[in-house]
């Protein structure tokens, strides 16, 4: 089991690596971090933090998931033999595309929209390696956004038990869901029209019990994903949003973000669609807004890189 050390406390996180391309000297190295509901550490003080009132412990917790995410990267990059990224003009080669995933957006809107995130010799890297930013079907809730319009969201319905939530959240998040017709705006309207697509199984349910015991950890929910993903948090995780795209000069100022989302996916994640839409018609904050690009994925759910492994890979080439 593979693992790196992200701080200099003894936390170290455990990966996979599919190794350099055979021959290859300049290719592109792909870095994609999980979201919520996955094994994931954190300590009883960042656990205090996250259910404090006080906005700048909050935006510590933050910070620390940014950080974690962003000493890993340095780490591939230091000892992996990552080629270093070239521009020459529009061209690019080699260096490194950072993709988080769900509630793994946290993490990385901590990088792009907090400051004192990077430093350090991190920072230096990740300035001579990161070539782009992938947001991956990110929900409303990492941008700070908590709308109350009605739709049906298990962590926080009265219906379950707080047993039963994970399991619950676990069909819900994969399922299927009709894709807006051409030319619909999203709406609150508009998503409550959107019925499940019986037909199409909900990808947890696919998984055998070992493949399912592998890569969910329902506990973390009692731990610290409902801390997270409950609201709370929300002062810390706007201000990076909102930083992260309109104040591009502050963090990375040369690299570029991509949003992919998912026309089949939970409500939550065409919501934040619509929110980020909604920013980048505001003014940018000290004069230079990050080039953003809005890629939607056609029917597909929230765990396209599960269901269609192969259409994710092409789609990482075309962006990268």
């Amino acid at each position: 089991m593979p693992t790196a050390p992200v701080d200099d406390k003894g936390n170290y996180v455990y990966y996979e690596d599919s190794g350099a391309p055979e021959g290859a000297q300049d290719y592109v190295t792909v870095v994609i971090v999980h979201g919520s509901l996955i094994n994931s550490a954190h300590t009883d003080e960042e656990l205090d933090a996250m259910s404090s009132p006080d906005v700048e412990a909050q935006a510590c917790v933050v910070r620390g998931i940014g950080q974690d995410i962003a000493n890993f990267v340095a780490y591939v990059c230091k000892t992996k033999g990552v080629p270093r990224l070239v521009r020459d003009g529009e061209q690019k080669t080699g260096g490194v595309v950072l993709m988080t995933w769900s509630r793994g957006n946290i993490g990385l809107l901590s990088i792009l929209g907090d400051p004192r995130t990077l430093e350090g010799e991190t920072k230096d890297i990740l300035s001579l390696y990161v070539r782009k930013m992938v947001l991956y079907d990110p929900p409303t809730g990492v941008y700070g956004i908590f709308p109350d319009i009605g739709m049906h969201y298990p962590m926080k319905s009265t219906e379950y038990s707080m047993e039963q939530k994970p399991s619950v959240f676990a069909q819900w998040v994969s399922s299927y869901y009709q894709a807006l017709p051409a030319g619909t705006s999203i709406s609150a309207e508009a998503l409550r029209a959107r019925p499940v697509l019986a037909e199409l199984p909900p990808t947890l349910s696919t998984l055998t019990p070992e493949e399912f015991a592998r890569t969910w950890d329902g506990d973390v929910f009692h731990r610290s994903n409902g801390r997270l993903t409950l609201g709370g948090i929300d002062e810390a995780y706007r201000a990076n949003f909102r930083r992260a795209f309109l104040d591009a000069g502050a963090v990375l100022p040369e690299v570029g973000a991509v949003v992919l989302w998912c026309d089949r996916s939970i409500w939550a994640c065409l919501w934040g669609v619509k929110v980020l839409e909604e920013l980048l018609l505001e003014e940018p904050v000290g004069g230079k807004k990050r080039p953003v690009r809005i890629m939607k994925l056609e029917n597909a759910n929230h765990f396209v890189h599960w269901d269609e492994p192969e259409r994710m890979v092409r789609l990482l080439k075309e962006i990268a």
